[in-house]
């Protein structure tokens, strides 16, 4: 990870997930947490995905792809958002 992924918060919605890092709409994004694809955790009754946990397990752990990832993932974030990476 590198100094433009420290801005990412820790966590997010499911569908915000889903759709930044694997394109899916709202019900896929929840069918793919149910089925253990994203990483959940469960916040005053609301399912938030752990982005770093999340971006590491899409990687495979691997360090070079974790980076890739990650500078994808925050990219596409952050133009969401409409701000600058």
């Amino acid at each position: 990870m590198n100094a433009n992924d420290r801005d990412l918060p820790i966590t997010i919605s499911v569908p915000e997930y889903g759709l930044i890092a694997l394109g899916l709409h709202r019900n896929g994004s929840y069918e793919a947490a149910k089925a253990g694809v994203i990483p959940v955790i469960e916040v005053q009754g609301k399912k938030r995905v752990p982005v770093r946990v999340a971006l590491r397990k899409l990687a495979g752990d691997d360090p070079d792809t974790l980076k890739a990832v990650a500078d994808d993932f925050a990219s596409k974030f952050f133009r969401l958002k409409g701000q600058a990476a």
